[in-house]
């Protein structure tokens, strides 16, 4: 049977009322519950999102720091020759006239995958291998001392009007100790104006000083291919 409002005893309706607060707070926990889970969950997803984030920054500066350690010191020297490219080009090919300037003695292969050899009157030798040639515009080897450091050397020629603008540029390993090309240079370098250097005039040495008296040298190797 059953009972009309009217019917109904205080006790049925503290009962249903009860029980109505019951579930009011039910929902409510239930509610808070799932708020609570929500806040959770977003609070780990922000953490992993920082910690993948510091995790690309690391691997980023360790990249960075891989590619430091991987560059490559580089000297630029250039001189202008009064000779055309081609007579420039003899000068640094022919194994006697390449005796004038760049060692005592020198022996080359002017082909891709040719030998370089360069013998100086210390006893010092240093080899290595031709990698570009490009008739009277540009010449490269690779080359090292015995127990040293290998360097690339590259040189290109520029016609200027009747003249030759000649670059060396030469690299080497940063992480390498001692590049070549950043060796002190030995004996008295030229002056400007030709002739040895003062010791007392010259300073420190410079980054490429190695390449002054080569080069120096050099004019004196044209001079001999246009007689």
């Amino acid at each position: 049977m059953t009972l009309t409002r009217s019917e109904r005893g205080p006790a049925d309706e503290g009962e249903e009322t009860g029980t109505r607060s019951d579930e009011k707070r039910g929902g409510a926990v239930a509610a808070g519950g799932d708020a609570g889970g929500t806040r959770t969950a977003g609070r780990h997803e922000v953490a992993a999102h920082e910690a993948d984030a510091h995790e690309a920054d690391a691997q980023e500066a360790a990249e960075h720091d891989a590619d430091a350690r991987e560059a490559d010191a580089r000297v630029t020297r250039s001189v202008e020759l009064d000779a055309a490219p081609a007579a420039v080009w003899d000068a640094l090919t022919e194994d006697a006239l390449l005796g004038e300037w760049l060692a005592d003695e020198v022996e080359l292969e002017a082909e891709p995958g040719g030998e370089i050899v360069c013998r100086y009157a210390d006893g010092e030798e240093r080899r290595g291998e031709v990698e570009l040639v490009e008739e009277a515009a540009r010449l490269a080897w690779s080359w090292r001392r015995e127990g040293g450091v290998p360097s690339r050397v590259e040189l290109v020629l520029d016609g200027v009007a009747e003249r030759t603008r000649l670059t060396i540029i030469e690299t080497a390993p940063l992480r390498a100790a001692g590049p070549l090309l950043l060796a002190t240079p030995a004996g008295p370098q030229p002056a400007p104006g030709g002739g040895p250097m003062p010791a007392a005039a010259a300073g420190p040495a410079r980054p490429g000083d190695i390449w002054a008296r080569p080069l120096h040298l050099l004019r004196a190797a044209v001079r001999l291919v246009l007689v």
